[in-house]
Order: structure tokens, then C-alpha cells, then sequence
């Protein structure tokens, strides 16, 4: 008996320190790689403020007759699409694109008394986007933003089209969960962690200097938000208000997405009986940075009417 009690010893000591070790080592490296980025595009962006809120956006394509915004999806952010559009023809696309950070993501405020539903992203964002004068917009959702963005357009007539790449299914039913704070410190803004989950999203691992971008502003999400994620549970989803969802709709989704897999496409096309959509050949969950240059003619071609 005294030795198995050594043994459980030694053992939760053992992982104590592993823990501790892999925790002050992947704490040095965020802040080396925020040092090294410090300078960079990533702090280029603007704000507007909505009820005392500051939400960051990054002005993509600054001409166009039309606007597009981007909402991005669950631990992402607006820097994730700043050469999306980079060999658009800005005469011929004729689009003012701006991507936006949600509350609590990229470098919008994190405040703990907000609200982290999608429904109060949606109308957050809404607010954002009419304090910015846009009177009328399309929309492009990723992932989470997807939903963020049906709710946006069942809120709104000022929405024109609507452009949902690789969206969460639109029966996401969840239940609210509370997760000991100091497991989001520990593991879940652990370096290595995220970067393991961050390379199970593509279909071939992203570069490095993908990753640590996208990291550094992770890391900067305090544990009492991300717990609160798990919290703040909305009560309806997409098919209980789809059917006040008329405007233009293209559905796109990465054939090797494991995250949102492409066999949802077809569940979305019943729900959107007057949608289009496709499938992006050799993408994963994140298209817009394994296969930019296929996923900015798509949206070119929906939004120009093609």
C-alpha cells in the first residue's frame, strides 16, 4: 500500500512539474513571437465604439460602389484575411471589403460583462457597421461567423448578399457548461496545444507564421471570457429563422474540412432551397488561407453577379 502511495506521488508530482515546465515554456515563447510582431500589420486597424465597446476592423479593399464584410469564426479574427484580396481587380470587383473583430476576439474589447451569444454578436456588429455609415452590405461568415452572420441578415434589411464559408451546422445546439478558469490558462492558451489544434483545421499544417499571429491574440483572450463562451448559450439557431432569409445565398466548404464537414452543404441547401453552392477541392476548415486564391474568385463571382 506504502508503495502504491509513493508511486501516485511521484507520478502527480511528475505531472505537476510537466505541466508547470510546458506552461512558463510556452508563456516565453508568445511573448518572444508578440515582441517580434509588435511592429507588424497585425496592430494595423481601426476602431468604431458600440455602448462603450471598441470593435476593431481592418479595411481590406478601400474602393468599390459596394461593401462586403467579413465575420470571422470561433478563436479567429480580422488579421486572418488581410491577403485575401490581393490579386483582386479593384476596378472590376468594385467592393469595399472590411473585416471585423467580434467582441472578445482579435483586437476588438473584451469586456466581462458582455454577452457572448451569437445573437449579441450579430447585433453588436450590426451596430458597429451602421456606426461606420454603411446603409447597405453583403456579408461572408466562416465557420461560427456563419451563424453570426444568418443572424445578422434575419436582423437586418441592410443586408444584400450572403456569402457562408464552411459554416457550423445550422442546428448547433449546445448546453451551458462551466470549465474551471485555470484549465483555459493552463492548456487551452497553451502554445503547443493551439498550435496542435490550429494544424488539425487545414489539410496540410499552415506555415508557422500563420499560426503565431492568430496565437498571440488568442492568448490575449482573458480565461474568464473564454469560460463564459461555454456559458453564454443562445436559444434559438438558423433553422428556427431561416425561413426570413431571402436575399442571394453561395454556401462553400473545404472537401477535407473535419471541422464543418462538407456533408452539411446539403442540409443548407434545404434550408436555402434558392442557394447556391460548392465545394473548394484540397481545403480544410480554412479555405481562405489554404486556398485564397479559389475562394477570393468565388466570392468575386457572388458578389458580381456571375
Amino acid at each position: 500500500m506504502k508503495r502504491m502511495w509513493n508511486i501516485l506521488k511521484w507520478t502527480l508530482i511528475s505531472l505537476t512539474a510537466f505541466v508547470l515546465v510546458g506552461f512558463i515554456a510556452s508563456e516565453a515563447t508568445i511573448a518572444i513571437y508578440r515582441s517580434q510582431l509588435s511592429e507588424s500589420a497585425l496592430h494595423d486597424y481601426e476602431t468604431v465604439n458600440v455602448d462603450g465597446i471598441d470593435i476593431a476592423y481592418r479595411t481590406l479593399v478601400d474602393e468599390g460602389d459596394e461593401t462586403l464584410i467579413i465575420v470571422h469564426g470561433f478563436l479567429g479574427s480580422s488579421y486572418e484575411y488581410v491577403d485575401l484580396f490581393d490579386g483582386v481587380d479593384v476596378e472590376a470587383f468594385n467592393t469595399r471589403v472590411i473585416a471585423i473583430d467580434m467582441p472578445g476576439f482579435g483586437m476588438s474589447d473584451k469586456p466581462e460583462d458582455y454577452v457572448y451569444t451569437n445573437d449579441t454578436h450579430a447585433q453588436t456588429l450590426l451596430a458597429a457597421i451602421e456606426a461606420l455609415g454603411i446603409e447597405s452590405f453583403s456579408l461572408l461568415g466562416h465557420s461560427l461567423g456563419g451563424e453570426v452572420a444568418q443572424r445578422m441578415v434575419a436582423a437586418s434589411s441592410d443586408v444584400e448578399k450572403l456569402f457562408l464559408l464552411d459554416p457550423v451546422g445550422p442546428n448547433m445546439e449546445t448546453d451551458p457548461v462551466t470549465i474551471p478558469r485555470f484549465f483555459y490558462t493552463v492548456f487551452f492558451k497553451n502554445y503547443w496545444l493551439q498550435r496542435l489544434g490550429f494544424n488539425s483545421a487545414p489539410a496540410e499544417p499552415l506555415e508557422k507564421d500563420v499560426f503565431r499571429p492568430a496565437m498571440i491574440q488568442n492568448h490575449g483572450i482573458p480565461s474568464r471570457i473564454l469560460q463564459k463562451f461555454s456559458e453564454d448559450v443562445d436559444d434559438n439557431f438558423p433553422v428556427d429563422f431561416a425561413s426570413e432569409i431571402s436575399i442571394p445565398i453561395y454556401i462553400a466548404y473545404g472537401d477535407q474540412d473535419t471541422w464543418t464537414p462538407p456533408e452539411l452543404l446539403d442540409g443548407y441547401l434545404e434550408l436555402y432551397p434558392h442557394a447556391e453552392g460548392s465545394i473548394i477541392e484540397n481545403s480544410g476548415h480554412l479555405p481562405y488561407l489554404e486556398q485564397p486564391e479559389n475562394t477570393r474568385v468565388l466570392i468575386e463571382k457572388f458578389i458580381n453577379n456571375e
